[in-house]
């Protein structure tokens, strides 16, 4: 059986960052099969990173999935909110419904004193996530 190539979880989770950036910049994320490097990809941002050729087209090259791919947008928010803010489902609710809805929801949790325990569910369910997501391809997460 052959060894997993194995992906540093630190490397990962930017590269999962940038996949996943809302903006005017568009950027994708690559891991290498064969060496478990990450490589970002933009035509926006002039990145220092060498790209590889065709890296977009070779079968050696994996894109890293975004938070919606991962399904860590609103319903990991409204995980939370069942499980720790019950009452305030309506509420939490009604900040999604306009921009800024984030800015909103952590500044709720904020002065419930909650932040911090979402900054940890947060992180908890994106580790789970991306180990999930080596896992199904033949990858193995190091450092988390």
């Amino acid at each position: 059986m052959s060894q997993s190539v194995a992906v540093d979880l630190q490397e990962l989770i930017l590269a999962y960052e940038f996949a996943s950036c809302d903006g005017p910049v568009e950027g994708r994320a690559y891991v290498c099969k064969t060496t478990g490097k990450t490589y970002l990809v933009s035509d926006d941002l002039g990145l220092d990173d060498e790209v590889p050729e065709g890296i977009e087209e070779s079968d050696d090259f994996l894109p890293v999935p975004d938070k919606r791919e991962l399904n860590l947008g609103h319903s990991l928010v409204f995980a939370f909110v069942n499980d720790k803010l019950a009452d305030d489902v309506d509420l939490v609710e009604g900040y999604f419904r306009r921009r800024g809805a984030y800015g909103r929801f952590k500044a709720h949790l904020e002065r419930r004193g909650l932040l911090n325990e979402w900054y940890k569910f947060e992180e908890d369910a994106l580790t789970s996530a991306l180990r999930g997501w080596c896992g199904e391809n033949g990858l193995a997460l190091k450092g988390g």
